[in-house]
């Protein structure tokens, strides 16, 4: 038995009638039904009913149609292993932030016709670990406060993974041109307290924890009803733009969201500082492909 007889077998089966299976095989009738016919005769059981307006199968043939299209099925698979290890993959998950999502797009579009499966996750900082756990992806770009870098280790070391530093930037507070302090040169502490915010639905490492989840016991942010939550980077910049509410972030982080309307005003606290980098398994190596991304990143950002 050949997989050439079971080919032709399941096609003509699928395309009803040995004249079509033909066309779909680029040969010819008679080459199709000799073939098919040699199938029936070395199995000793006769798979098809020829009738005037085609084929179709007897209750035996049914049997050998569905165990041919697995068989079929696995061989192409079979096939393709050598083919998918030609193929480079790039798994990367990302916390919220338009710049870095368009500097992955941009390091994507320069691969020059590469073969490249490309995968990108966006998330907070838990989820990120918990692709990480589970293998989705190789590593995640994060950013992380001063403020919450003693925590960050701890975190990652209970989790066996390990955090890399690239790149210490400031957090900025993005408003709107309808937001009073839309015209202000900076923000400080004592300002903050008052505000209302939006932000990233993160958990334990959201940039509003970074700040000061506990300061001398007192929360700079006041009641946590003051703060609106998303997942999304459009319902935020909309946000901002059609409210009073603010955005605490990162300009160099954000860049790709400016907007005539949209400022980042410097926070006054020289402890405002955010590390960002990528965290990736302790375990594990990066591959050429992740490492080349993880320098263009550092070096565009």
């Amino acid at each position: 038995m050949e997989l050439k007889q079971l080919q032709y077998f399941v096609v003509s089966v699928d395309m009803g009638s040995f004249q079509n299976a033909a066309k779909m095989l680029y040969t010819t009738q008679p080459h199709v039904s000799k073939t098919v016919k040699a199938l029936e005769e070395e199995l000793h059981l006769k798979l098809l009913n020829r009738e005037a307006r085609g084929v179709k199968m007897t209750a035996e043939g049914k049997k050998v149609y569905d165990y041919a299209t697995l068989i079929l099925k696995n061989t192409d698979q079979i096939s393709r292993i050598n083919e998918e290890n030609q193929i480079s993959r790039l798994c990367v998950s990302t916390m919220p932030g338009a710049r870095i999502a368009e500097l992955c797009a941009e390091f994507y579009g320069e691969q020059n016709g590469k073969r490249l499966q490309f995968s990108i996750k966006q998330g907070s900082l838990e989820q990120i670990m918990g692709f990480l756990h589970k293998h989705v992806v190789e590593f995640g770009f994060v950013y992380v406060s001063e403020h919450q870098m003693s925590a960050l280790y701890q975190t990652m070391e209970y989790k066996r993974l390990e955090f890399v530093p690239l790149h210490t930037v400031k957090m900025d507070l993005m408003v709107g041109a309808r937001h009073p302090l839309f015209d202000a040169a900076s923000v400080s502490d004592a300002q903050l307290k008052n505000l209302q915010f939006v932000q990233y639905d993160e958990e334990y490492f959201s940039l509003t924890h970074h700040l000061g989840h506990l300061n001398d016991s007192i929360h700079r942010f006041g009641k946590i009803d003051n703060i609106v939550t998303t997942n999304s980077d459009a319902a935020l910049l909309q946000t901002v733009l059609r409210s009073g509410l603010c955005h605490l972030g990162c300009a160099r982080l954000e860049e790709a969201q400016m907007h005539p309307q949209i400022r980042y005003i410097p926070i006054e606290d020289t402890e405002n500082d955010i590390h960002f980098g990528y965290i990736k398994r302790q375990r594990d190596g990066i591959s050429p492909i992740c490492m080349e991304m993880i320098n263009y990143i550092k070096e565009n950002l």
